[in-house]
């Protein structure tokens, strides 16, 4: 079975494992932050591939002064 390019990855929003496109996942660890970049370890409970996905910061909301 063909895998999941990174592009068909983000047209799926990340909902289907990139190597068997299932789409039963679980996020195993804590998103991880580093400066404007995060990352989370996510597992296919149908196959057992790991993977990270990668977040960018991409602006902020709900700005609150006082």
């Amino acid at each position: 079975m063909p895998k999941l390019s990174v592009e068909e990855y983000l047209k799926r929003d990340g909902l289907a494992c990139p190597a068997c496109k299932s789409r039963c996942l679980d996020a195993i660890d804590f998103v991880q932050v580093d400066g404007a970049h995060a990352w989370q370890r996510v597992m296919c409970l149908t196959c057992s591939a790991t993977w990270n996905d990668v977040f960018r910061l991409e602006g902020y909301s709900e700005l609150e002064e006082v």
